[in-house]
């Protein structure tokens, strides 16, 4: 599994770019939610190209031998 991360960038003005990194699909916005409300209003999102990949997903079978 891909390392997650998520850089943020404040500009002398004060706006923030958040960019989330190792995330595929829309688990970046689920990630970035707390922080995003933390600091206000969004007034624009760009998505990467993790964003339209779909998310790597894990499942398991058990069998059991009744005997």
């Amino acid at each position: 599994m891909e390392m997650q991360e998520m850089e943020i960038i404040i500009d002398k003005t004060g706006n923030v770019q958040v960019a989330v990194k190792g995330v595929k699909g829309d688990g970046c916005l689920a990630l970035s939610k707390n922080l995003e409300g933390a600091l206000g209003s969004v007034t624009g999102r760009e998505y990467t190209g993790e964003y339209y990949e779909q998310p790597e997903t894990v499942s398991s079978t058990q069998q059991q031998d009744l005997r």
